[in-house]
Formats: C-alpha cells, sequence, structure tokens
C-alpha cells in the first residue's frame, strides 16, 4: 500500500483513545448524504472528491485513484457510508488526537474539586498542588491561579470556567459545544493566556505535571499533537506500484540513508561476513565504482565462519596470501580486485587463478573495492591530493547517481476516469515494477500527467498510451539524465590554498606517501623554483581523467612515456610514484574507519608483505 499524500485517510490512526463521537458521525452523515443524488447509500469516486473538498481536505484526483485503489470499492468503484467513515475517521481522530474531552475535562476537575460541591476553592487548588506536584505553593500564587481562571468573581472555579480556560488549548468538539451559546465564555483557541493549565488524562487517568519555566505557577502539560494541513492546492500527488511502495517501505527503514549503522563498542561476539559488508558499503557504497570496474565480494566460502581478522592489501599476491593464511584470515580486502576479467576455467598456472582456489580452500573471503574508493568523496583521491595542503578541491570526472527510470512520458488525459483506465493498464503491462506516474490538478484541457520508466518499460508504455486518444494525441518522450553525486567521482583539481613551488611539491609528496623517491618531469619553460598553484591528481594509472586538464602539475601513479610528453609540453609538470604508492597510503585511512565501526573481537590488519612491485635500485 502506498502511502503518499494521501496516506492520512488510508491507515488506522495511531495512539488513538477514542471512537468517533455521535455527533461526528451525523455530521458525516449530512454530508453523505448531500452527495447522495440518487439515496441508493453510494457515491462515485468523483463525489468523494468534493465532498471531500467541501469538508476542507483538498484531495487531487490522483490522490483521488490512489484512494480508489486501497480502500475497499463497492459496486464497480462507488463508496458506501460505512466506507466513508472509515477512510475520514483516521483524518477526523489525528486531528482530535491530542484534544481533552469532556470526560477528561470532568476526571481533571474531580482532581481539584475534592469535597464534590462543583467548585475549587484556593484551599482545594493548594492541597491539589501540595499532593499532584508535592511541593506548597504560597497562596499568592494560588491567588492568582484562582483569579485568572475566575471569570465571574466568585471567588473560586466552576467547572465551566474550568472548561473555559481549557479551551485556550484543544479540546474536543464536544467540549467546544458546551461552551458555545454561554454568555461571556468565547472560546479562546488562537494561544495561550498568560497563565494556563493543560492536562492528559486521556487513557490512564494519570496526571502529568510539571513547573513553569517561565512563571511561579503550576503547567499541566498536555503531550499534544499538532496535525499540519493535509493538502495544498498546488500539490502533486506520486503514485508508486506496489513492488515499489513495498521496497521503499524496506529501505526507509534499513537504508543507511535513514538509519545509523554502529556497533557498540561493547560488543565482543564476531561479525558474520553479510554484516561486514553492510559496513563497507556504507562506508563506500560500490554504486560509486566505475562501470566497467569488477568490486564488491569476489570469493564466498561455502561455509560461513564468523568473521574475527580482516587484512587491507593494495594487491592480493602470493606473498600476501600466505601473510593472511598466518594470520588466519576470514576476510582479505584487496583495493585492487585479484579476479577481473571472466574466468572460464580454475587452473594452478595461472596466478590469479591459484589465489582464488586457495582462498576458497582456506575459506577465506575476498572483496575489492577499487575505483568506488577513488570516487567516493574523503577516499583515495582526495586523501592523495591532501598531501600538498589546504585548498579548494573539485571533482575531475563527476560520479552520478543510479537511476532506475530513464525516460520521462508526460501526456494529457481528460477524466480521471480515463487516468485510472491508463495507469491500471501499465501496472498489468510492466508487472508492477518500474512504473512512477505523477499528476497535477486538472485544468480545462484536462489532467497533466507525467510517467517514468526504465528502458525495458519504455515500448510497452508507449504502445499502451497510443491506444488512447487523449494520451497519443500528447504524448511527449524525454529521456532522464542521472543526478551528479557532489563531491564523488574520479580525479581530483586543487586550488592550493598556499602556492608552492615544486621542489616542495615534491617534498610533500614525499612525505606523503612515505617515500624516497618520485619521478619528476618538469613542464615546458618551468624550474624547481617554479610556483604550483593548481595541482590535479588521480590516483593508479591517471592519464586518461588528467587529460585536458589546466593544473600546475599533475600528480598520479603511472603515465605512459607520451603522455608525459603531451603534458609537458603544455607547461604541466608531473610527478609520478608507481601505481600502487599513489594507493597504498590510503589503507591506513580506512582502517581506521573501519575499526571503529565493528566490534573489538574483530582485528583489521594492514599486510606487511603488500608492496609496489617496481623500486629504485
Amino acid at each position: 500500500m502506498s502511502f503518499g499524500a494521501a496516506c492520512i485517510f488510508l491507515r488506522g490512526g495511531k495512539n488513538i483513545s477514542r471512537e468517533l463521537a455521535e455527533d461526528e458521525i451525523d455530521e458525516l452523515r449530512d454530508a453523505f448524504n448531500e452527495f447522495d443524488k440518487d439515496k441508493d447509500g453510494l457515491i462515485s469516486c468523483k463525489d468523494l472528491g468534493n465532498l471531500m473538498r467541501t469538508m476542507g481536505y483538498m484531495p487531487t484526483e490522483m490522490e483521488l485513484i490512489e484512494l480508489s485503489q486501497n480502500i475497499n470499492m463497492n459496486l464497480g468503484g462507488r463508496v458506501d457510508f460505512e466506507d466513508f467513515v472509515e477512510l475520514m475517521a483516521p483524518k477526523l481522530l489525528a486531528e482530535t488526537a491530542g484534544m481533552i474531552g469532556m470526560k477528561e475535562l470532568k476526571d481533571a476537575f474531580k482532581e481539584f474539586d475534592m469535597d464534590g460541591d462543583g467548585e475549587i476553592t484556593t484551599d482545594e487548588l493548594r492541597a491539589a498542588m501540595n499532593k499532584l506536584m508535592g511541593e506548597h505553593m504560597s497562596r499568592r500564587e494560588i491567588d492568582a491561579i484562582v483569579k485568572e481562571a475566575d471569570d465571574n468573581g466568585d471567588g473560586t472555579v466552576d467547572f465551566e470556567e474550568f472548561v473555559r480556560m481549557m479551551s485556550g488549548h484543544s479540546v474536543t468538539p464536544e467540549a467546544q459545544t458546551f461552551l458555545r451559546g454561554r454568555p461571556g465564555s468565547p472560546l479562546m483557541l488562537t494561544g495561550w493566556r498568560q497563565l494556563s493549565w493543560t492536562l492528559s488524562l486521556l487513557t490512564s487517568r494519570r496526571l502529568l505535571i510539571c513547573k513553569s519555566l517561565n512563571l511561579n505557577t503550576a503547567l499541566f502539560s498536555l503531550a499534544s499533537s499538532v496535525v499540519p494541513c493535509l493538502f495544498s492546492p498546488t500539490q502533486s500527488f506520486s503514485f508508486l506500484t506496489s513492488r515499489q511502495t513495498s521496497g521503499l517501505l524496506r529501505s526507509s527503514v534499513n537504508s543507511p540513508s535513514n538509519c545509523c549503522f554502529s556497533v557498540s563498542a561493547h560488543r565482543t561476539a564476531p561479525m558474520e561476513l553479510k554484516e561486514v559488508l553492510q559496513v563497507l558499503e556504507q562506508l563506500a557504497p560500490l554504486s560509486l565504482a566505475e562501470s566497467w570496474d569488477n568490486v564488491g565480494l569476489l570469493v564466498e566460502p561455502s561455509k560461513s565462519r564468523p568473521i574475527k581478522t580482516i587484512m587491507l592489501t593494495n594487491d592480493l599476491t602470493d606473498a600476501v596470501m600466505e601473510e593472511a593464511e598466518a594470520l588466519s584470515c576470514d576476510l582479505i580486502i584487496s583495493y585492487h580486485p585479484p579476479l577481473f576479467r571472466p574466468i572460464k576455467r580454475l587452473v594452478q598456472k595461472d596466478w590469479k587463478q591459484r589465489l582464488a582456489i586457495r582462498a576458497v580452500e582456506a575459506g577465506v573471503a575476498v572483496f575489492s573495492p577499487h575505483t568506488s574508493w577513488d570516487s567516493l568523496k574523503g577516499g583515495v583521491n582526495d586523501w592523495l591530493v591532501g598531501g600538498l595542503g589546504s585548498g579548494q578541491v573539485s571533482v575531475l570526472s563527476q560520479a552520478l547517481g543510479s537511476a532506475s527510470h530513464s525516460h520521462k512520458l508526460e501526456f494529457m488525459v481528460r477524466s480521471a476516469e480515463e487516468l485510472y483506465t491508463v495507469v491500471e493498464e501499465l501496472k498489468a503491462c510492466d508487472d508492477g515494477a518500474t512504473l512512477q506516474c505523477s499528476g497535477s490538478r486538472p485544468d480545462s484541457s484536462g489532467i497533466h500527467v507525467s510517467i517514468t520508466c526504465s528502458d525495458s518499460a519504455l515500448p510497452s508504455s508507449v504502445q499502451i498510451l497510443l491506444r488512447h486518444s487523449a494520451p497519443s494525441q500528447s504524448l511527449s518522450i524525454l529521456r532522464l539524465e542521472k543526478p551528479p553525486l557532489p563531491g564523488h567521482g574520479q580525479g581530483r583539481l586543487c586550488v592550493l590554498e598556499h602556492p608552492v613551488t615544486v621542489a616542495t611539491a615534491v617534498q610533500k609528496m614525499k612525505s606523503h606517501l612515505g617515500l624516497v623517491n618520485l619521478r619528476l618531469a618538469l613542464g615546458a619553460g618551468r624550474t624547481l623554483e617554479s610556483s604550483v598553484c593548481t595541482a590535479a591528481v588521480c590516483a593508479g594509472s591517471g592519464a586518461s581523467v588528467l587529460s585536458g586538464v589546466k593544473a600546475d602539475l599533475f600528480i598520479t601513479g603511472e603515465m605512459s612515456h607520451h603522455e608525459v610528453l603531451d603534458a609537458v609540453a603544455k607547461g604541466t609538470s608531473v610527478i609520478l610514484s608507481d601505481h600502487s604508492n599513489s594507493e597504498r597510503g590510503f589503507l591506513a585511512v580506512f582502517r581506521e574507519r573501519l575499526t571503529v565501526r565493528l566490534p573489538d573481537a574483530v582485528t583489521v590488519a594492514l599486510s606487511k608483505a603488500d608492496r609496489d612491485p617496481l623500486e629504485v635500485v
């Protein structure tokens, strides 16, 4: 069931402690009868919308369609009075859920009127305050309370004055009716008096009392609910098919964007593999990886076992595997994927296949994040550019969000009935998986409708719309672009806050990368003392990302001979560290991020055998 803008009509009220009062039901019945023209006890979907609008609710045509799809409709899509009450009750009860009814007011009055004579005296008020609050109030404070509520000036507070005082807050229609027509008792529904009470005895008759922070008087507090305006006249309504809705409901509970995943530092038990994978996904979503990359869980043991030891490495080599086996590792996180190209066989003569076999035999899981870490905001490339110092950093190749809906179809329908028919046909054809629809309030030309769908659903959706007169004449198709993800993407460009010389940049990067030597190519016309104001970086092999970027300095792991010559000719100096040396230092950063999210029972180790295969001799 889709809980969109009309959801208040489709779900039962929460924490509602009363049924609709008779006068409220009578009000609904009178309104229903006004639109039941033929007196058959049924109204149409269109009449239902008009009826709701007369009662102050402003559902759109699309919202009415949602209602008709989600309630028990009788006799060909018409609603009887019982259905109507079922629809309206949650809204009415929600509006009065935080209000005080006559029964609660009478019960509360009795708490103060100790002798039952129908009046609260200053002595009774003082005694009640002492009993209920456990503290004594001065006669001056008690007199001030009574004087505030005593409209007729007799020195006491009777029930009518008590109710009138309470009407400064939220009271039910029944309590409002009690005061209507009584001379000198206007409802004060616009705000609090300078000194006032509210109370809560809605279910258990418990009196919740607190001390006002602004006044030396008692303030009986009611946990009231504020119900905002349900519909706006300009509001659009979104419809999701049932499969999407269930997915959204699940994601609203489980997705990282809506909940904070953390593991108690006091947890001592190891974690399951799937739990560790969830943490890794939250730290760096795999959706950030490049489309050509092979990331995620690459080796999964057939027998699950608790994850006690995790090893981080830049590359999974024979030496690293031996180290992992010696440490009885349960999971290896290899930055570079050891399995990249499709495998047709698993044999010992191929070193990568041999490693995969060893991992399977040892029951060790292997996971690779690769370019998801590169693209991540705060990931490898941000770490790399940080070696030069602070500055204004931007992304060179912007990452885009994933979008299941790639096409937008816009068209017109003449009526809600036609829209209902079209939507039902689209749902039936699409199997409820990829359709999303929104509509706006109708005008003289009809109802404007917008549908988004996936590539696979586009042909069938268009065919359905072309079978209908109005949609076929007004249909337009737009291709949707994926939204950018600010701060995420490949490569970084930094405008340094404090420019440095080329020589200083070299020393800074040696220190940052933990290297004794770097390779440097000076740009045409540059010297070691030339100023570096802008630097572009890309971890690993960054020529394709850095190509065409204007900067004083390029920093990457490796570039080909001719790619370096191209950069130098344009006046850009180049620092090369060798491929994995531009990445490996980030493992220590990630280790800290991962460790704090895992139980103490899980050890995260950095490989000591991992190193770049090239070295200067």
